[in-house]
């Protein structure tokens, strides 16, 4: 989803961050850790280099001209400067951005214990029904980063939640997060 909203919006700048840094590691060198067809091409345009890219690598073109007009036959996204990163600095790129999209697994509980946390506890408190397990889904990673966003982000800052809970759990993130705006 990021590397397509950097290719549709080039003035956009997106930065993907995960506390896991090998995760971080295999995006930002090219060995996905996901298959997405047509994803590897995206990137290939997107994705900000370290060390950055001469300008002459995006564009690719000098060579393939349209023999009749003279004109470059290289589509223009290709003639852009990069859009995308990745970071393990989530504070930071939380603190930096306009709009934050949480996108974390919530997979299912191995057993009624992955809902004892505090952390767990304190952001869902609005949402008691999901607190003792009978949502069936470990909430501990939407937690953590609902906590981090909470505690990081900076003025007005639209957050969107990409996930497959239910509607309730969304609430109690959007209310923990207004708690500790105040």
């Amino acid at each position: 989803m990021s590397a397509v909203l950097a290719l549709k919006v080039p003035s956009c700048v997106v930065t993907v961050v995960d506390i896991d840094e090998d995760r971080i590691a295999r995006w930002a060198t090219g060995r996905l850790p996901v298959h997405e067809t047509g994803l590897k091409e995206i990137l290939h345009v997107v994705q900000v280099r370290d060390p950055p890219l001469e300008d002459a690598m995006f564009d690719r073109d000098t060579k393939q001209r349209d023999p009749t007009n003279g004109q470059s036959t290289v589509p223009p996204h290709t003639k852009r400067k990069p859009n995308l990163s990745f970071s393990t600095h989530v504070k930071r790129a939380i603190e930096e951005a306009d709009l934050i999209l949480v996108a974390v697994d919530t997979p299912q509980l191995e057993s009624s214990d992955a809902h004892s946390g505090d952390l767990v506890r304190k952001v869902f408190s609005h949402a008691k029904q999901f607190l003792d397990g009978s949502s069936g889904l470990n909430l501990a990673p939407l937690a953590s980063a609902a906590s981090m966003v909470a505690e990081a982000a900076v003025g007005e800052t639209i957050v969107v939640l990409k996930s497959t809970v239910p509607p309730s759990i969304t609430g109690a993130i959007g209310q923990y997060v207004r708690l500790l705006e105040r």
